[in-house]
């Protein structure tokens, strides 16, 4: 009796010690769950306000260039004669369009955090591999934006030689020199070639990243909407 009765006690004592692992480990995973589930609310928190932060930037670029490239092909189409008869308040925003470039730089902070995020739910996931094909898209018109950007850069070291001589005369930047001798500026800058010709392979490259742009506008009021649905 005594040797049965230790048996009996020993599996019972056994089987209640095996039954409180599993609950504290079905525990732990329920807590682990719930701390990965919130971790992922927040993440994706953070993501949508990136979304939204990166679809104002992107509008405002897509803007600006578009009224860049506007100033430019105005500027391309008008012989010097007729520029030279503009009001005073056309010739700063046409110089403005000719000097100033604008290219778009996405947030990455909530993105990065997302991709390092391991516990996520098949939702998660899917904004996730939305939020890459985006980046990846990003990747790919480094090379037009670059373009943009040289092109940009090679007209703003062209007007530059107009800048120094403005100076010398003491009338300051190219700006300055608008808002002092008015229209006759912009008939002196069409007559150049050399900055027609550069002035005409940025407005190419601009159109060629307002295309890259749109794609990403896209990109992102999908991914807009598919965040709004969590």
């Amino acid at each position: 009796m005594p040797t049965t009765f230790t048996w009996k006690r020993g599996l019972a004592e056994g089987t209640v010690i095996v039954l409180s692992v599993f609950v504290a480990l079905a525990a732990d995973a329920l807590w682990d769950g719930r701390q990965a589930s919130g971790l992922e609310s927040q993440v994706l928190a953070e993501v949508a306000e990136e979304v939204a932060a990166n679809q104002a930037e992107l509008q405002f670029n897509v803007e600006f260039i578009t009224a860049l490239l506007d100033r430019t092909d105005r500027f391309l189409r008008s012989r010097s004669a007729v520029l030279a008869t503009l009001p005073e308040d056309s010739v700063q925003p046409m110089l403005e369009g000719l000097s100033r470039p604008q290219t778009f730089d996405p947030q990455t902070s909530a993105a990065s955090l997302l991709s390092q995020t391991a516990l996520l739910s098949a939702d998660g996931i899917g904004v996730r591999a939305r939020v890459s094909e985006f980046f990846a898209r990003v990747s790919d018109a480094d090379e037009e934006k670059e373009w943009f950007n040289q092109t940009s850069r090679d007209l703003q070291d062209h007007l530059a030689t107009y800048a120094a001589r403005a100076a010398e005369d003491g009338r300051g930047t190219v700006n300055e020199m608008a808002a002092r001798l008015g229209a006759s500026v912009l008939g002196e800058l069409r007559m150049d070639e050399q900055l027609v010709r550069l002035v005409i392979q940025r407005g190419a490259a601009g159109e060629i990243y307002l295309r890259n742009l749109a794609t990403l506008t896209a990109l992102l009021e999908s991914l807009s909407a598919q965040l709004g649905e969590k």
